[in-house]
């Protein structure tokens, strides 16, 4: 007889070496929930599906599946989620770091909490190189009416720090395969017409930045789909002029020269 899943948790690596250690032992040393690790390696060829599948080996939780050529994070993400068997999906990129109670305080939460359909938590922000670690730029919103108001202006939540349930993200058949970067930004504009959502206050959640991240390396990309997923929003819930000031600074930060973006992202970071 099956053990019933509470968890399936969904990462895709490409080329994640050193990285993925970290993260996927955060996830196995998670307390409290039954889960499963879906990781989908995009094709790499460095040693991230060599060392997956060893682990897998050992650990029966930890499920690998394979592109054998480079198919894109939304691509893989759903590859994961047609195949997930828990009552709930969570996400962790492969550079990213789970606190140990990080599960069994969102679980708890949604098994009590029927009206919510996503439980995010806060996070810190952290360079390994650098060795700082500080609080994102953008405000962390708790509540739902923060939420529904920051999607006008920003991605109110850390892709690695959600969880939502299965039920919800199958209804809408999941992440739109149009958006290569934010998508989870487009699939929260979704997620949340199906019900309410809440950032739990305590950091859980380490998210990697630096040079290599993909919002770096493909910044204009992403801003360009996060302008979308504004736009998405506005039609999905109610046009609001909130959103006008946000839609002309991501078009000046789409057009801007990458030295002057980085050069005002130092300004405004405080570094702990």
């Amino acid at each position: 007889m099956s053990q019933i899943i509470d968890v399936s948790i969904l990462l895709c690596v490409r080329n994640g070496m050193p990285y993925l250690r970290d993260a996927v032992n955060s996830v196995l040393e998670q307390t409290g929930p039954l889960f499963e690790l879906i990781a989908v390696d995009d094709g790499s060829i460095d040693e991230s599906l060599n060392w997956l599948e060893q682990l897998a080996f050992k650990d029966k939780r930890l499920v690998v599946v394979r592109n054998y050529s480079s198919r894109g994070l939304t691509y893989s993400l759903n590859k994961a989620l047609a195949i997930a068997r828990g009552k709930y999906i969570a996400r962790i990129d492969h550079d990213d770091i789970w606190l140990s109670e990080k599960l069994i305080r969102q679980v708890e939460f949604l098994d009590n909490h029927d009206d919510l359909v996503l439980v995010a938590t806060a996070y810190k922000e952290a360079d390994t190189f650098k060795g700082w670690k500080r609080n994102p730029i953008l405000p962390i919103c708790t509540n739902d009416s923060e939420i529904r108001l920051a999607l006008y202006k920003y991605n109110p939540f850390c892709h690695s720090s959600i969880i939502v349930r299965r039920s919800i993200l199958n209804s809408i058949n999941g992440y739109d395969e149009s958006f290569k970067y934010a998508q989870d930004y487009e699939l929260w504009t979704r997620v949340l017409t199906l019900g309410r959502a809440i950032t739990l206050p305590e950091v859980l959640c380490i998210r990697r930045v630096g040079e290599n991240n993909i919002s770096t390396v493909k910044e204009r990309a992403q801003r360009f789909n996060a302008l979308r997923a504004k736009i998405y929003w506005c039609v999905r819930s109610h046009f609001s002029l909130r959103v006008l000031l946000p839609v002309f600074n991501d078009i000046i930060i789409i057009l801007s020269p990458t030295w002057l973006k980085n050069s005002i992202r130092k300004l405004m970071h405080k570094v702990n």
